[in-house]
């Protein structure tokens, strides 16, 4: 029984990781840097509705702190937004030179380890 839940810890921690490097790669690609990344996994047993349960389903939120030209910052987001990752709440700064510092609270769902 541990070996398999450490299987499935191991797979969601692999979804988590992959998720985290494909944010850090679209920002890359539009130029933008990710300043901090903090990435909270709901416990065992919290889920948040019974589909999800029913599907094996485990919400993990996104912390995120970014800055870069304004545009690029927007061209990210809209990456996001194509994705299963849902944007909860977005705060931007300008500095009035067309720079800006965004803060970003993000969720999606992963394989839930039981």
């Amino acid at each position: 029984k541990e070996l398999v839940h450490l299987k499935q810890k191991v797979q969601q921690l692999g979804e988590i990781n992959q998720l985290s490097k494909q944010l850090q790669l679209w920002a890359v690609k539009q130029r933008v840097e990710i300043k901090n990344m903090q990435i909270i996994t709901e416990e065992k047993g919290k889920q948040s509705t019974a589909k999800e349960a029913a599907l094996g389903m485990s919400k993990v939120q996104l912390k995120l702190e970014l800055a870069g030209e304004y545009f690029a910052v927007i061209r990210w987001l809209k990456q996001v937004e194509k994705q299963r990752i849902g944007i909860k709440s977005i705060e931007i700064k300008g500095d009035g030179l067309g720079l800006v510092a965004a803060r970003l609270d993000l969720s999606c769902e992963v394989m839930a380890v039981k």
